[in-house]
């Protein structure tokens, strides 16, 4: 579209809703927006998850349920995640960690 067909539209669009109703109408659809981002974020990690569990891997449902964390040292993420979920991770290498949190949540999946 050029300028003059945008003026026309931008024209009716005024005749359509008014001038003081476009702000909401803005503001409604940057929310919808959000939500479905949200929804769409979280229908993802519930596909990741769910190929995980089929799977059977461990590791795989831990990368699934586990937002990413901002530590750049696996072994530091590790231990913050672990300790969310109340596992001693004193000792510990970055392998054992990652065991102990998946059957953590495989645990608490089964639970309820």
């Amino acid at each position: 579209m050029q300028g003059p067909e945008w003026a026309v539209v931008i024209f009716l669009f005024l005749l359509l809703f008014g001038a003081k109703k476009i702000p909401q109408l803005m503001r409604s659809l940057g929310r919808a927006q959000g939500e479905f981002q949200k929804a769409k974020k979280d229908f993802e990690r519930e596909v990741r998850a769910g190929k995980a569990e089929a799977s059977g891997s461990t590791e795989a449902a831990v990368d699934a349920e586990t937002p990413p964390l901002p530590d750049k040292d696996p072994l530091v993420a590790a231990r913050r995640r672990a300790e969310e979920f109340g596992i001693e991770t004193e000792g510990k290498d970055l392998e054992t960690l990652k065991r102990e949190i998946a059957e953590k949540v495989i645990s608490e999946d089964q639970d309820g």
